[in-house]
């Protein structure tokens, strides 16, 4: 009886060890388990933060290609406004040129001269006060001795004769 008992304990005795071993090895899995899903999350989001750096970095270079594309068509836009600017300062000298030249024959002082361009550009006698840097009352006379010498009775038959003799 005594060894049936004592085989009776070692048969439990077994049956417990060989179920905790049970235990150990299911809790060295479930370690295990978690150990892998632990490295693929840090792997997903080594992966996820450098497409993420990827993508800042190709969005950072395709806003410089975008601001030295606009650049670039500023500078050809400023360029074609300095080329009409040159062009328009040309025409505006070689009819300031023309009108000088139409109105030598009327014996026009020099400051009558000018007078009458600015006249012919449509300023006002204020405005031509301003340029000039001299009185109202200086244009204002410098503007009567041109119409007599022209012998017309406004600043548009003036500005006539400027740009038609």
């Amino acid at each position: 009886l005594q060894t049936k008992i004592a085989g009776i304990e070692v048969k439990s005795d077994l049956t417990e060890k060989e179920q905790k071993i049970k235990l150990l090895l299911l809790s060295d899995k479930v370690k295990t388990q978690r150990l892998i899903t632990l490295w693929l999350f840090i792997g997903v989001l080594i992966f996820l933060l450098s497409a993420l750096f990827l993508l800042f970095q190709l969005k950072q270079k395709q806003n410089k290609l975008n601001t030295l594309k606009m650049r670039k068509s500023i500078e050809n836009y400023i360029k074609q406004i300095d080329k009409v600017k040159g062009i328009n300062a040309e025409l505006v000298k070689q009819e300031e040129k023309d009108i000088l030249k139409n109105v030598k024959k009327f014996g026009l002082t020099e400051r009558e001269e000018k007078i009458l361009l600015l006249i012919s550009k449509g300023y006002t006698n204020n405005e031509i006060s301003e340029k000039l840097f001299v009185s109202i009352n200086t244009v204002k006379t410098h503007t009567k001795n041109i119409f007599l010498k022209l012998n017309v009775r406004n600043r548009t038959e003036a500005a006539k004769i400027a740009h038609n003799q």
